[in-house]
């Protein structure tokens, strides 16, 4: 029996006779039911679909509707799975800044019931993170979460910035950052697909993944000549 690993409190997890009879493999829970239970998760018949933003309805909220009038052309069609609350702040402190990669494990079945859909017609695309971030860190949070999930995905951009956290920035400070990722070299979308899926950890702004989203629109445009349709998943909003 294991101890949560944020509150110290023993996991409990009986065993019933269906699940012994199932023949499934048996993985303890990494951290107790009450604090799972602290993951709001976001209900996306009352947010925007746009950003995942919860709200009364699901109409484009007004941050959507100024993206929406910059970029006229793209789709804004966002989800995210969990509400950026102080358990959430908690889990990405533990698991990027502190490195505890056995919480990478945590929300498996989750990410396969969202984007295993997505794998027959989309092309699943992880934003980079920049150089200066992975020799600190060791390794790219988003894609580590999409491997323990078993949920295949390509890395087709390279991230060219100074690796400037943007928590460190204010909202006006991460609208206004300049374009920083780029394409990377001899890599090419998959043709059978028209249709692509970026993948991040957590959504702000919005400026990240519309930078990228700008980015493969242009290639495609400029060297297929076709429309793509470019969508977009978060763990949090």
């Amino acid at each position: 029996m294991k101890n949560c690993l944020f509150c110290g409190q023993q996991v409990k997890q009986p065993l019933t006779f269906s699940f012994i009879f199932s023949f499934k493999s048996f993985a303890e829970p990494l951290i107790c039911d009450a604090c799972f239970k602290q993951f709001h998760r976001i209900d996306w018949a009352q947010a925007c679909p746009g950003c995942s933003r919860e709200q009364a309805d699901a109409h484009l909220c007004s941050d959507c509707r100024l993206w929406q009038n910059k970029y006229p052309q793209m789709t804004l069609k966002h989800r995210a799975l969990f509400s950026y609350n102080e358990m959430a702040q908690e889990y990405l402190k533990e698991y990027k800044i502190q490195g505890d990669l056995l919480l990478a494990q945590l929300f498996k079945k989750e990410l396969q019931e969202v984007l295993r859909p997505y794998e027959k017609n989309y092309q699943l695309l992880v934003l980079p993170i920049s150089k200066k971030s992975f020799a600190s860190r060791g390794f790219n949070q988003v894609a580590l979460l999409l491997e323990a999930a078993g949920i295949n995905y390509q890395e087709l951009l390279i991230h060219k910035g100074q690796g400037d956290k943007q928590s460190s920035k204010n909202r006006q400070e991460r609208l206004m950052t300049p374009q920083f990722f780029d394409w990377k070299a001899g890599q090419d979308l998959n043709q059978k697909k028209d249709k692509i899926l970026l993948i991040d950890d957590i959504y702000t702004t919005g400026r990240t993944l519309m930078h990228a989203k700008n980015l493969l629109r242009e290639k495609i445009l400029t060297e297929e000549g076709k429309p793509l349709t470019i969508e977009s998943f978060t763990l949090f909003r």
